[in-house]
């Protein structure tokens, strides 16, 4: 008897663990001009005056995904619109991110802990904190 319910905390513990379809694998946060990861180096730790991008990664699906990158200033405050991307089936990775240079103004990105939650297809499964300055 003693098995059986340890197995079934187990499961549900795991079943916990996933993230509605457990599409959702991980992701990270990271500086440069890339849209590929290759050209992205991961870090929680930002100048003002750099893109900030979120690597996101997939565990294989077999239909279209979307995701959804919402990013929030240290005083809590949404920055710009969410970012979205639908990732088809042989997609396992996407970035998404703010960039700099196409905010239209000079002035940098205020210093502090930053945050970005992270959704795929409609469904909150991470949130990363990061700092700039």
């Amino acid at each position: 008897m003693k098995q059986i319910v340890i197995v079934l905390i187990l499961v549900a513990v795991a079943l916990t663990a996933c993230t509605g379809d457990g599409v959702y694998d991980q992701a990270y946060t990271a500086s440069g001009d890339g849209t590929n990861e290759l050209e992205l180096n991961k870090t929680e730790q930002f100048p003002r005056n750099e893109d900030l991008n979120v690597v996101v990664k997939l565990n294989s699906h077999d239909s279209d995904v979307e995701v959804v990158a919402t990013f929030f200033d240290p005083d809590g405050e949404q920055v710009g619109d969410p970012l979205s991307v639908t990732a088809d089936q042989n997609v396992g990775t996407v970035v998404l991110g703010l960039d700099w240079e196409g905010k239209g103004d000079e002035e940098f990105w205020e210093d502090g802990r930053w945050s970005v939650r992270i959704e795929v297809d409609g469904e909150e499964v991470d949130t990363l904190e990061f700092r700039v300055g």
